[in-house]
């Protein structure tokens, strides 16, 4: 094909083509830098939405697991109790046999000068030693211990009744608790 136009006509055209190139041009990359924004918009719409998903999901996690923590220190606390509680039914309470022991009256001359009980098999032996000053007031005070259904096997070493005034006395027995 011959171009007759001019040369001016020609840089005209030219010039007008490439302004139409030029706001081609810009309405694309207008159109691009939208497409771009809208496309940001969207991942951060997106990634705001997966962050809150992972903080719902981490909160719950640790929502269990401090529930798990704290069902753990109650079960321990329960097994802490669950002891206590066995060693209180399983245990022998000496004031008990102390004041079971008082019941049987013990005579004016009579006195304790030391008391001592250790567990065997689950009853509380007793081991006294005391003072009386007559025969007499002590077998008072065993017939008094034998009367006492708190207490079984009383003994009386043989040398406790040897003498006839100021007599040291060993005694030992059984307390039997009551249930």
């Amino acid at each position: 094909m011959i171009n007759l136009l001019p040369p001016e006509n020609k840089k005209e055209l030219l010039a007008q083509s490439n302004k139409h190139l030029v706001a081609v041009l810009i309405f694309i990359i207008i159109i691009a830098l939208i497409c771009f924004v809208l496309v940001l918009i969207y991942i951060k719409f997106y990634l705001l939405s997966e962050i809150s998903l992972y903080k719902n999901q981490i909160q719950e996690k640790n929502n269990i697991l401090s529930s798990e923590k704290l069902e753990k220190q109650i079960n321990t606390y329960n097994n802490s109790f669950k002891e206590i509680k066995n060693f209180y039914e399983k245990n022998i309470s000496f004031t008990e046999m102390i004041k079971y022991f008082l019941q049987s009256e013990m005579p004016v001359g009579v006195r304790l000068n030391s008391l001592s009980a250790d567990i065997k098999e689950g009853n509380i032996e007793v081991s006294i030693y005391g003072f009386s000053d007559t025969r007499d007031n002590l077998i008072k005070f065993k017939d008094n211990l034998m009367n006492n259904k708190y207490i079984k096997s009383p003994y009386f070493s043989p040398e406790s009744w040897t003498k006839n005034k100021s007599i040291n006395f060993y005694l030992k027995f059984q307390y039997e608790e009551q249930k």
